[in-house]
């Protein structure tokens, strides 16, 4: 994938943002239903997260692929349905992690939780499922066996928030098949995001 394209989409969507007030959120975690800026206009938008990560950087395990990944996600409100506040109120997410090596990269999307432990301190939980251009075998040599094209994503997130707006975080996240196909390698990618909450 060309760089420049991907870097040049990313500052066009960031310019296309209009400029507003940040909604407040509530000690007790995120809203389950979305907030309304001043205007009445309520925006579907939360936070957006960009970052570094170091591709199949698990310590643990052998590495087949290596480099570094950049990381786009952008993070919705949680709806006001029933059935997201009987689980707590995730936010949906979509986000894109491009290898810099021309290895595994991904498309994924999922649902985020969010907890603040204290102060501006929080952590992060998401679950979902992620689509990828590696491999499904061990035929190609340097790549990981991924096994089925549409994996399972999980990630770890500990961050701190500044100013209210903004975020920096630390981010482990991991896609594999569950054990459904003959091979399962996964990756796990660790790194730093910064964050822009709106």
């Amino acid at each position: 994938m060309n760089k420049v394209l991907l870097f040049s989409c990313v500052i066009a969507l960031l310019s296309a943002i209009p400029p507003g007030p940040i909604p407040v959120c509530s000690a007790a975690g995120p809203s389950a239903v979305p907030e309304a800026s001043p205007s009445g206009e309520s925006s579907a938008l939360s936070e957006i997260r960009v970052g570094f990560l170091l591709h199949d950087g698990a310590l643990l395990f052998p590495r087949r692929e290596s480099g570094n990944d950049f990381n786009f996600e952008i993070l919705f409100r949680s709806p006001g349905w029933k059935l997201f506040r009987a689980v707590w109120s995730p936010r949906p997410h979509v986000g894109a992690s491009i290898s810099g090596n021309g290895d595994t990269s991904q498309l994924y999307g999922g649902f985020t939780w969010e907890w603040q432990p204290f102060g501006n301190a929080f952590i992060d939980g998401g679950l979902g499922l992620s689509v990828h251009d590696g491999a499904l075998t061990l035929t190609r040599p340097g790549r990981e066996g991924l096994g089925l094209r549409v994996l399972f994503r999980e990630s770890f997130e500990l961050g701190c928030r500044f100013h209210g707006r903004y975020g920096l975080s630390f981010i482990v996240d991991h896609i594999s098949n569950a054990g459904l196909a003959k091979e399962n390698d996964g990756i796990t990618n660790v790194g730093i995001r910064c964050g822009y909450r709106f």
